[in-house]
């Protein structure tokens, strides 16, 4: 089935534009409490996508808090269901701040457990 969702209820949160950028570590600390409180998860993919760190991240809280059962790829052909799967490892993604890992790498380990 695709994505339908009553216009009154649909709310939207972008990374990039809902966390302060000049300092987003207050923002991104949120994200497991962001990611649970979604109804359903869709990612926009580019060529880097899977090498970068924070989409990893992303991924691996939809995975991790089991909050919804679906995920949606929206590319250049539109939008498609994706199954839920284990994530990267957020810790070895691409970052464009090395200071970015440790709180990254101790906001993830928050959440790991054995076998994943």
């Amino acid at each position: 089935s695709k994505l339908r969702v009553a216009p009154e209820r649909l709310y939207l949160w972008v990374d990039w534009c809902c966390i302060d950028q000049s300092q987003p570590l207050a923002g991104v600390q949120l994200l497991p409490a962001i990611m649970a409180c979604c109804d359903e998860f869709v990612y926009i993919t580019h060529p880097d996508y899977d090498r970068r760190a924070w989409c990893r991240t992303e991924q691996f809280f939809h995975w991790r808090l089991r909050c919804h059962s679906r995920k949606w790829l929206l590319d250049s052909s539109g939008v498609t269901e994706m199954p839920p799967s284990q994530a990267y490892d957020p810790a070895t993604g691409d970052l464009f701040s090395e200071a970015d890992r440790v709180p990254l790498v101790n906001m993830t380990a928050l959440f790991a457990s054995e076998g994943s």
